[in-house]
């Protein structure tokens, strides 16, 4: 399907970017459009900060509002003009096409000090003439998939080839905690490795070098002599806190194509730059292909539904499916609970759709997890 590129270079002053954006896909050929963007994080911090935290203080109405006004200034400041025009006639041709779908897909290319923006919170301006989608004033995450790339990573011109199923390393650590080892994700077209999740960095070691895949669902945090760290549990069940640096090293050896770390604040970029965070030191010479982590906290139950979705849906539908399936299961915690103080826990949880954050090194995710012989693979040379 075609896409919509947005590169945001350096900053050619303080605060003041170099834009340009191009649509790329069977049918368009128009060269880039360029616009100026003048932006300081300072003037979403206040409301970020608040959100991201997930401050008890805040009403879901209020949580609901501060969203809205970060997704709308950060559309009305890197979509303007020329390239607001450009993603107007993008958005258009989706709505013609005969499955009406209208799932637009953007990969937004990001300078030093730009990844800590919540992109997934973009959200459009209403567009005219649209039919029935005249409720299109919606976030661009929600209907479709924003991918992001990170300037100075290497970039693969062509989908790895993964082996079918895909061996999924998976290590689900809880420090301090007895609780039961959970069962995967029912899908036929991931094997997981081992049969029961790992908690160590000692199992970690010894199955990555045979997987493609690796999941570790548990914490993270920031540490002063350490850096960032995963926490892996010691045999004993206590905290190992691993440098993320030393889980990209091994993850990197044994070319790691999909690495989902399922933690609070692995893409979080408050206090370090982009290559000091966990998915920031990943993301190097290629490797991965794609990269899932969180850009803030997230509540338990919202970053279990996601994963679970997320990895059910693996090869069965395309990237941007599995990608909106999870987030959609995070919204549809709202409601789900019977009684009322319960529902107030569920439905802020229900609020953390936009937390996880998608990166790639590959100029064709969508073509990633295709099983053999799949009919998208030959259309790779028209994209």
């Amino acid at each position: 399907m075609p896409y919509f590129e947005l590169r945001i270079e350096s900053p050619i002053r303080p605060d003041e970017y170099q834009v340009k954006a191009r649509v790329v896909g069977p049918g368009w050929a128009l060269p880039y459009v360029f616009e100026k963007a003048e932006f300081n994080m300072a003037s979403i911090e206040k409301d970020f900060s608040a959100i991201r935290k997930r401050e008890a203080w805040i009403d879901l109405q209020e949580m609901d509002s501060k969203c809205r006004t970060i997704g709308f200034l950060l559309f009305q400041t890197f979509f303007r003009g020329n390239i607001g025009r450009r993603y107007s006639d993008y958005v258009r041709s989706l709505v013609d096409q005969p499955d009406n779908l209208m799932e637009p897909m953007v990969r937004l290319f990001l300078p030093e000090g730009l990844h800590e923006c919540p992109w997934e919170l973009l959200r459009t301006e209403l567009l005219p003439n649209t039919r029935e989608h005249r409720d299109f004033r919606l976030y661009i995450a929600r209907r479709g998939i924003i991918v992001r790339y990170s300037s100075e990573a290497r970039l693969s011109l062509n989908p790895p080839k993964l082996p079918h199923p895909l061996p999924l390393l998976w290590i689900v650590a809880s420090p301090g905690r007895d609780i039961p080892r959970p069962d995967p994700p029912s899908n036929p077209n991931v094997i997981w490795v081992p049969i029961r999740p790992g908690r160590t960095f000692e199992s970690f070691n010894e199955h990555i070098l045979r997987t493609k895949g690796f999941l570790f669902h548990g914490h993270a945090e920031l540490t002063k002599d350490k850096g960032v760290v995963l926490n892996f549990e010691d045999s004993a069940g206590r905290t190992n806190q691993v440098p993320a640096g030393r889980v990209a090293s091994k993850t990197q050896n044994a070319r790691t194509q999909l690495v989902v770390l399922s933690a609070c604040r692995t893409a979080s970029f408050s206090e370090s730059d982009f290559a000091e965070t966990a998915v920031g030191q990943l993301l190097f010479d290629g490797y991965p292909a794609l990269a899932i982590a969180y850009q803030a906290e997230i509540d338990v139950l919202a970053g279990e539904a996601f994963v679970n979705v997320f990895f059910e849906n693996l090869y069965s539908h395309s990237l941007l499916q599995c990608v909106n399936a999870a987030r959609t299961a995070i919204l549809d915690l709202a409601g789900a609970a019977a009684d009322d103080d319960a529902r107030i826990a569920i439905d802020r949880a229900s609020r953390d759709w936009w937390v996880p954050v998608l990166y790639a090194t590959t100029s064709n995710p969508d073509l990633v997890f295709q099983k053999p012989n799949d009919p998208a693979l030959e259309r790779l040379g028209q994209i």
